[in-house]
């Protein structure tokens, strides 16, 4: 995860089929397949706070994330 000048993250995850879920037909000013997922009819798996380092210095920082237990197929 990248991040600037930011103490805290809301993190979600959401269930999606690739197959159902992104129509590429018909729809224009989409700029990616992304913008395609409707997350509001999705149902959310998880969410989370995620606290970040903020140095008020307006430099970026990183930090790899990981799940505390494994996601179920979806």
């Amino acid at each position: 995860m990248n991040w600037r000048n930011i103490g805290k993250a809301r993190l979600s995850l959401y269930r999606v089929d690739l197959t159902e879920d992104i129509e590429f037909a018909g729809r224009k000013h989409v700029n990616t397949w992304l913008d395609q997922v409707d997350l509001a009819k999705n149902k959310k798996v998880k969410s989370w706070n995620e606290a970040l380092e903020d140095k008020k210095d307006y430099m970026p920082g990183s930090k790899v994330l990981e799940l505390d237990k494994k996601l179920s197929p979806g």
